[in-house]
């Protein structure tokens, strides 16, 4: 049974709609470009990847909701790249000096 449920959960973080589905509506857009980074590498470094400084990381993966940052994309090459989805609402100056602080000492 446990192995059964191993495959049917492998199959549904395969698959794009189980990786959105995830969360409250307001991760779609996270859960997304999060399925996107895991499931094809190449595309999604060739898009992402130009958009990081060059840097020093332990390993390529992607984390969500990360010291309240939507979307955090790390390379072994890169320095972390960060995506704060804005959905429903605009940035303000002191989100994002909340970010800036939360990010200073990567």
């Amino acid at each position: 049974m446990t192995t059964d449920f191993a495959v049917a959960a492998a199959r549904i973080e395969a698959n794009p709609l189980g990786r959105i589905m995830y969360g409250q509506r307001e991760l779609f857009h996270s859960n997304l470009l999060g399925w996107f980074f895991d499931v094809l590498p190449e595309p999604a470094d060739a898009v992402f990847k130009p958009f990081a400084a060059v840097g020093t990381g332990a390993e390529r993966r992607v984390e969500r909701e990360r010291a309240n940052l939507d979307l955090v994309m790390h390379w072994p090459d890169r320095a972390p790249l960060v995506i704060e989805n804005k959905v429903f609402s605009l940035p303000r100056a002191d989100q994002l000096e909340e970010y800036h602080a939360a990010t200073s000492g990567w």
